[in-house]
């Protein structure tokens, strides 16, 4: 159903969020962790539920000892969570599984204190990746959202923007997500793009639909117009889902062309049209990159710009010796 095609499509091109309190510094971040504090204030009583005492009251199974763990992580309380990790060791040692979990948390502590002291910028995004991963796939979605926003205020990358508005759409704050996206400067149909996805996922999918007949493709590189036509596939608007697909297949370059393919032909958004001729035909649809004249949608985006800031994508059109001063397209 469409409202499940609309989660996984935004969890798999990956989202975001913003209002003022997304200005988190590292020690705000980090100062519980690197205090040795855990950060949550709920409690749990015998059954794993919310307690009203303040405290960890016993448990009378050792195997409640992993899901207070769990629970307790997932709401930051990660020395609380180290805790019950131990006493479940305790009582099963050999538990291959659960010593991973808990040697995983360890490195997870470890790598968070590291990542205030570290000045180098490539070691920096390397452990805030394994970070956000390990916090996305735990479900500890407010650290998650703190260190995607953090990796984006340093970054200002497309992928990071995903991965806020990802961590954003976990939390249910759909306004938040909105709000981020009105503070973005990129192009003006990406913007648009990132709007309805979130608005899929708050399951507003006229709201969706309208931003979507609102993209110019004219201005989209192939990644981009493969995005407007999930939009656009999970929104109704099928035929310009199939047409938007085949301008996206002309427009990539040959070694885009079979990730782009692979990516139409197992995303659920195209299962209502996948067996029709006009998208058995759209994936038939050859690159035009490298043929004589052909100029790419995406170029009106780039006249004037120097050669050497413009994307790979757009610089390995040199068969064609452009002059990227002079490369228009006709409206």
């Amino acid at each position: 159903m469409l409202p499940d095609r609309k989660t996984k499509f935004f969890s798999a091109t990956v989202y975001t969020g913003y209002v003022v309190s997304l200005f988190l510094s590292l020690e705000i971040l980090f100062s519980g962790i690197a205090a040795g504090q855990g950060s949550s204030a709920a409690s749990l009583d015998t059954q794993g539920g919310l307690g009203s005492t303040g405290r960890l009251r016993p448990v009378s199974s050792p195997q409640s000892y992993r899901a207070q763990a769990r629970y307790l992580l997932r709401n930051s309380a990660f020395y609380e969570a180290l805790e019950m990790y131990r006493k479940e060791l305790r009582s099963s040692p050999d538990d291959a599984s659960l010593v991973q979990e808990y040697e995983m948390l360890k490195k997870i502590l470890q790598q968070a204190g590291e990542l205030q002291q570290t000045k180098d910028a490539v070691q920096w995004r390397l452990i805030a990746l394994q970070l956000s991963n390990y916090y996305r796939n735990n479900g500890v979605n407010r650290e998650y959202l703190a260190i995607a926003l953090l990796m984006y205020r340093k970054s200002q990358d497309q992928t990071d923007v995903l991965r806020v508005l990802d961590a954003y759409r976990r939390l249910g704050k759909h306004e938040d997500a909105i709000n981020f996206t009105n503070t973005l400067y990129m192009p003006e149909n990406t913007v648009k793009m990132y709007k309805a996805s979130v608005y899929l996922a708050a399951d507003e999918v006229s709201k969706a639909r309208t931003l979507a007949r609102s993209v110019q493709t004219r201005s989209c590189n192939p990644e981009e117009l493969m995005q407007l036509a999930r939009i656009q596939a999970a929104t109704g608007l099928l035929a310009s889902a199939v047409k938007t697909l085949k301008t996206c297949f002309e427009s990539a370059p040959e070694e885009m062309l079979i990730p782009l393919k692979h990516q139409a032909q197992n995303c659920e958004e195209f299962d209502d049209i996948r067996d029709s001729d006009e998208f058995k035909a759209a994936m038939r649809t050859e690159s035009l990159a490298n043929a004589p004249g052909y100029t790419p949608p995406c170029a009106r985006r780039w006249v004037g710009t120097k050669i050497d800031e413009t994307p790979a994508y757009i610089r390995n059109f040199k068969s064609k010796e452009i002059n990227f001063n002079d490369w228009h397209v006709k409206p």
